[in-house]
């Protein structure tokens, strides 16, 4: 699957923004930038999805050639590209509109998002003229939480939802631009963002976990996931899908399983046959090597598109590593397995926890996306104590979960 010359255009200057917000090579970007942007609009113009005048057709092209020639820095190009943007996204020629869209283009969303965007954004202005300024800074506020309903509404639209490899590519690194992931010495995933973080609403079962789980799959079509950031990324969201559980759902006094009923029985009030799914819990039962395998066992639980996963103990209790992490001042994760005391029980958290799932079933897929990837892309403190731990065969798990709980269903 090729390309069009207008995809080929806008994933360059998606390259470039992001160089750009590492100051390297800072005014080369900025002109390279500049050039691009000019062929773009000359490529919409001539697809008709933009209709320039043939005063801006011809300002464009001397702009082009100019910043090409080196003889100007490419304002001129920003600066055609900057008045456009009325007539991209279909917006009203308002200052602040215009300034609220130019932010949201540094933040890389491509134009397919923020033409999604202007629609609802137009919508709102009509039902509210005399609201612009309230309505853009509450937007604003929501385009900073990832996975919030007007984030996804954006996400969902990114490259006209193309299912090209580098396309979503680019739409992960949209997410973890955002989040400002970073790997750290101990190879474990940090969330560094001062403006964005994980929406602290978002649901086990939203949309935007689909959304970004179909990505995922259509980035690594057929191939194993490789980039410890998507693979870690998954326990955020697992830290997410706790806290929404325990915040939402769970009643003090109440163990976190009957957290999860509540969740279920909310759903079914519009969605009768909403059921979390059973699977065997196998390898969310390791033990240590050379004693025998703890029973009552550890049980699995999905929601019914298979991505959020909860594992609970005999006794109800959510196992999950992040019981065990601890967090630094600044927010961030401390990952030194040094600082940790791991026995037994600090052991069974970190390794039979949750997992996110970014395949839709158990199958090749998820073979190569969910349970490859540890292998090479965990953390240090989860390889520390793994040591001298291992999964139960098939001969000995025997996980007679077949009792009725009024919340879940084994997997069909």
């Amino acid at each position: 699957m090729r390309l069009s010359k207008i995809q080929q255009l806008s994933v360059l200057q998606s390259v470039l923004i992001a160089q750009l917000k590492t100051r390297t090579f800072e005014k080369r970007m900025t002109r390279y930038l500049a050039i691009v942007r000019g062929q773009l609009l000359l490529a919409l113009d001539e697809q008709r999805q933009v209709v320039l005048t043939d005063q801006q057709v011809a300002a464009v092209q001397k702009a082009i050639i100019m910043t090409l020639a080196a003889k100007t820095d490419g304002t001129e190009l920003m600066a055609l590209w900057r008045q456009t943007i009325p007539q991209r996204y279909g917006i009203i020629a308002n200052s602040a509109v215009i300034a609220h869209f130019e932010k949201l283009e540094q933040a890389n969303w491509d134009m397919a998002s923020l033409r999604a965007y202007a629609t609802y954004l137009n919508e709102q202005i009509k039902a509210q003229p005399t609201a612009l300024k309230p309505i853009l800074q509450q937007n604003w506020q929501a385009l900073h939480l990832v996975g919030s309903s007007l984030y996804q509404r954006l996400f969902a639209a990114y490259g006209q939802k193309s299912a090209h490899r580098i396309i979503n590519g680019q739409q992960l690194e949209l997410v973890c631009n955002h989040l400002g992931t970073q790997m750290d010495h101990d190879n474990f995933l940090q969330l560094t963002a001062q403006y964005y973080q994980i929406d602290p609403q978002l649901a086990p079962d939203a949309p935007f976990l689909m959304t970004f789980a179909r990505c995922v799959q259509w980035a690594y079509k057929g191939q194993t996931l490789t980039d410890p950031r998507i693979h870690q990324l998954r326990m955020y969201f697992d830290r997410q899908n706790l806290r929404y559980i325990r915040h939402y759902f769970r009643q003090p006094y109440e163990t976190d399983e009957q957290g999860l009923k509540r969740f279920v029985q909310d759903r079914q009030k519009k969605q009768p046959h909403y059921w979390l799914r059973r699977e065997p819990a196998r390898l969310h039962n390791k033990f240590r090597i050379g004693l025998q395998p703890t029973v009552p066992w550890n049980r699995k639980r999905l929601t019914p598109d298979f991505h959020s996963e909860f594992i609970l103990d005999p006794n109800g209790a959510f196992i999950s590593q992040w019981q065990v992490l601890n967090e630094n001042p600044d927010g961030t994760i401390d990952s030194n397995p040094a600082h940790y005391h791991l026995d037994t029980a600090a052991c069974r958290q970190l390794l039979n926890g949750e997992s996110f799932n970014y395949a839709n079933r158990n199958d090749r897929e998820h073979l190569r996306l969910d349970r490859q990837p540890p292998l090479q892309n965990d953390h240090a403190l989860r390889e520390t104590a793994f040591k001298g731990w291992h999964s139960p065969s098939k001969q000995q798990y025997q996980p007679g979960d077949r009792k009725v709980d009024g919340y879940s269903q084994w997997y069909r």
